[in-house]
């Protein structure tokens, strides 16, 4: 690590001065460790101002943490060494370091009993230098200069294999509806008896989005159908983490759809903070479908503020069937309608919406849920969502609570709305 350190150090103080940007003060380490790298590092209490001069020892400083905080670990001490100095650093230095000297974990895919006859491929339609470490010895080294979706493929021979993704998108493609990743791998599930241990499935780690994360300009990643038909076990609380801000169109959309193909005997949960850094007003078609048809056993918990850093007026489509036919099988009792549905969902679920209606924004949004029986429909601070909004509602809400296999009912049945209810015969 020194010898790597002191090439560095001639970077920052040999060469960067033949063309030496403006002294840096504390506030731009900040910023740039953000910008580049989703981490947002607590600022120094003793400091008297941000725009206090930041030197050599303050910048190795929060480069050591940056690190910390994204390795789980102390993985460096720059601050430490003989040249951590107290001599001023200028923007070029700051910025030569933070992009060179800080690193992270890969993105991992865990999969066993992998489907041998399957071509697995993940496709990135974003700028930047890649890796994808296919867990076999392949190594496939990757350099995009354009955001046209592009495909890398590969088959295994082996049962057992981590996929590791490596790297940092630089500019994503201006198509509201283009992914900038999707990837398709997935294990012998097949279909199983329910009560059987479930094959072959896939485990994630680390953060995705500081892979694909929230640029310098503001501009944001699209995670359109990245993880669908996938048989995932489990969600990480990260798994976004390096994402923030603003939410833009599309920006969820099919995320964890039908993530559990044809084997729902797994049990998992969101993270309750899976999009808590995702703040702003809506956007359309943001979170349509993120979760729907995903499908586990026991009881499964919608987090009370999921969408908590939502706040805003409605736009088209911005839960347009998200938890349709969502998570856990039911486990059939003595009779038929007997199942026991164990789907927890919390009030105040969208208490930052507010104004306006629009053009189908809760359409389907619960439809086909197994839920508890006897429970009442989502509310806001108590007030049922087809009272905040009561006109035209099969123009918003159509088929928001269809029931699951026709038969579960809530509390406050009796006023639903009719077109909350009734069969979701989506067009085209």
């Amino acid at each position: 690590m020194f010898r790597r350190f002191m090439s560095i150090f001639s970077i920052l103080f040999c060469t960067t001065y033949a063309k030496a940007g403006q002294i840096a003060n504390v506030e731009y380490v900040h910023r740039t460790i953000l910008h580049r790298w989703g981490v947002d590092i607590a600022y120094n209490e003793k400091l008297n101002s941000t725009n206090q001069v930041a030197n050599m020892k303050y910048l190795m400083t929060a480069i050591d943490i940056a690190n910390r905080i994204l390795n789980g670990d102390d993985t460096t001490n720059y601050a430490d060494g003989d040249f951590a100095t107290q001599r001023a650093v200028d923007s070029v230095a700051v910025d030569t370091a933070i992009d060179t000297l800080i690193s992270q974990p890969p993105f991992e895919i865990r999969m066993t009993n992998i489907d041998t006859s399957f071509e697995h491929n993940i496709t990135i339609s974003a700028m930047g230098d890649f890796t994808i470490d296919w867990g076999d010895g392949t190594i496939d080294k990757i350099v995009r200069t354009d955001t046209i979706p592009q495909m890398y493929a590969h088959t295994y021979s082996v049962n057992d294999a981590t996929i590791k993704l490596y790297g940092r998108a630089t500019a994503y493609s201006d198509d509201e509806t283009t992914s900038t990743v999707m990837i398709r791998t997935k294990s012998k599930v097949g279909s199983v008896n329910i009560s059987a241990p479930a094959p072959g499935p896939i485990e994630l780690y680390g953060s995705i989005g500081r892979i694909f994360p929230t640029l310098p300009s503001g501009k944001q990643p699209r995670f359109i159908d990245t993880f669908v038909g996938m048989a995932l076990r489990n969600i990480p609380e990260n798994l976004f983490a390096g994402v923030y801000g603003q939410p833009v169109s599309h920006m969820f959309e099919g995320t964890f759809s039908d993530s559990f193909p044809g084997n729902p005997n797994i049990s998992w949960t969101i993270p309750a903070n899976l999009f808590s850094k995702i703040c702003g007003q809506p956007a359309p078609f943001m979170f349509a479908r993120t979760f729907r048809g995903s499908k586990s056993t026991g009881e499964t918990i919608i987090p009370a503020g999921l969408f908590s850093c939502i706040r805003g007026v409605p736009t088209e489509s911005m839960f347009d069937r998200t938890f349709e036919g969502v998570f856990n099988r039911p486990t059939k009792a003595t009779g038929p309608h007997t199942e026991v549905c164990t789907v927890q969902i919390p009030d105040n679920l969208f208490d930052g919406i507010s104004g306006a209606p629009a053009t189908n924004m809760f359409r389907g949004t619960f439809t086909g849920l197994c839920a508890p029986l006897n429970v009442y429909s989502q509310r806001i601070n108590g007030e049922f969502l087809y009272n905040i909004w009561p006109e035209e509602h099969d123009k918003y809400f159509r088929s928001m609570y269809f029931p699951y296999y026709g038969w579960r009912s809530y509390k406050d049945a009796a006023t639903i709305p009719s077109s909350l209810t009734t069969y979701p015969n989506w067009p085209a």
